[in-house]
């Protein structure tokens, strides 16, 4: 019951990637994951402006969760 929102997430848009964790317990749980790089060598500013992007992209994911899953 938990796979399936991962599964239509990634196939769709994959950043930030949606994984279940705990499916040995009762209650699994959705978590979205963004990769960062190893080395990241940019000014602060544009740092501060690659983060707002992945906050709107964890929020895009998690409303998708709850509107298209009704989780």
């Amino acid at each position: 019951m938990a796979a399936p929102p991962p599964n239509a997430w990634n196939t769709d848009r994959l950043v930030p990637m949606l994984t279940v964790f705990n499916l040995t317990t009762p209650h699994p749980y959705l978590a979205g994951i963004r990769t960062l790089p190893l080395t990241c060598a940019i000014p602060e500013a544009d740092f501060r402006k690659a983060a707002d992007r992945w906050v709107t992209e964890a929020r895009q994911l998690f409303a998708w969760c709850r509107e298209e899953c009704r989780l």
